[in-house]
């Protein structure tokens, strides 16, 4: 059986954390909703995050278990 393999990149478009457009959009405040988000229903792998997000300290635990989850899942 053949299958279509492709890669669907994620892009953000505000900060998570100070949005500065479309706040409405990430009320959660966490970039780790929009990765599990993309990644259950779209199986992407690639997200592109803002430096503001990457900066807080308070998502660094969700953003390693999303490290593990995807490197893990290139592994395979």
């Amino acid at each position: 059986m053949f299958y279509l393999s492709f890669l669907v990149y994620m892009l953000v478009l505000t900060s998570w954390t100070s949005p500065f457009t479309g706040a409405d959009k990430v009320t959660s405040g966490n970039p780790a909703v929009g990765i599990e988000l993309g990644y259950t229903n779209f199986n992407a792998k690639y997200f592109e995050l803002y430096v503001t997000d990457i900066d807080d300290e308070d998502l660094w635990d969700d953003f390693r278990h999303w490290s593990d989850v995807l490197l893990d899942e290139s592994e395979d």
